[in-house]
């Protein structure tokens, strides 16, 4: 197992480093076209306030599912642990949905409360942004799930190959939108990069015969909480964080136009090469030492 762990982690990790470099250039270029202005402020909190929400609510959750899934399948076997994920997975649809709708519902008064110390005129664009970006919630988390699933079978390079041809897809959107759309172009290149990750990772869900969307409307709410009940108590911590990243954002708002964006790109840096040095590790020994010590 350990030359197992080394290989796998060793491929993954040039996977995961070519990420990064694209992550740079879409960063840069992202710079070059909107550098610090209002809007790019206002995409950065729009964008950090969805992401937020995912964390918080499905992050503990994502941490912690191929841990419990692969000990469903090795006790009570595959077929029971397809079905109890499948049941989460409508569970998550349903929350998501819901959330999704309190967005549509109350954005212009979440935009208010937002930028209420900002500058005039971030409040109509952080609205607007807030419900483009409602679809992203429902497709980011179940792209999240349905990685997980795909890495507790042991499949971890094929997310990490169409993850990066998404990466490319977003630069190419944003080259080809950004000079007459503005800040809209970050919109259609994220959506371009996640819809396009998110129709592969089924597809191959579908060729390896993994069902996991039989049960969106229809799902079993006792067995999609055995995964809730193994994850609550990451919950608090997951929250603490999230909120502090949220909150960096809208404090560097108050200073001035410009300072969110100027914040963001700082932190950009840092964070992507931080996820290649811990994801890889994670992604990888999570599965097997779990399998592992379920077998003895």
């Amino acid at each position: 197992m350990a030359q197992s762990i080394k290989k796998i982690t060793s491929y993954l990790f040039v996977l995961r480093f070519l990420r990064m470099l694209i992550s740079v250039v879409s960063v840069t270029y992202t710079a070059k076209f909107f550098g610090v202005s209002v809007e790019k402020d206002m995409w950065v909190l729009a964008s950090t306030f969805i992401s937020t929400l995912i964390s918080m609510f499905w992050g503990p959750l994502d941490e912690i599912f191929r841990t419990k899934f692969i000990y469903i399948k090795e006790q009570e076997g595959a077929k029971v642990a397809l079905d109890k994920t499948s049941s989460l997975v409508g569970f998550v649809f349903t929350i998501t949905l819901f959330m999704g709708l309190c967005i549509g519902i109350f954005h212009n008064q979440i935009a208010h409360l937002i930028t209420s110390n900002m500058s005039n005129g971030s409040t109509a664009i952080l609205a607007k942004l807030l419900i483009c970006l409602i679809p992203s919630l429902l497709i980011t988390e179940l792209t999240n799930i349905s990685i997980s699933v795909l890495n507790a079978y042991e499949v971890y390079y094929l997310p990490e190959i169409v993850a990066f041809f998404s990466g490319i897809l977003n630069i190419v959107a944003i080259i080809i939108f950004a000079p007459s759309l503005g800040i809209y172009a970050l919109l259609i290149a994220q959506y371009f990069g996640i819809v396009f990750l998110m129709v592969l990772i089924v597809h191959f869900l579908y060729k390896k015969h993994i069902p996991l969307w039989g049960r969106l409307f229809n799902y079993n709410i006792r067995d999609a909480w055995t995964f809730i009940v193994f994850s609550l108590p990451l919950f608090f911590p997951y929250f603490v964080g999230q909120l502090n990243t949220f909150v960096q954002k809208y404090i560097a708002g108050i200073f001035g136009s410009g300072m969110i964006s100027s914040v963001d790109y700082a932190n950009q840096f840092m964070g992507i090469l931080q996820s290649v040095l811990t994801s890889v590790l994670t992604t990888v020994m999570l599965p097997m030492l779990s399998k592992a010590y379920i077998t003895n």
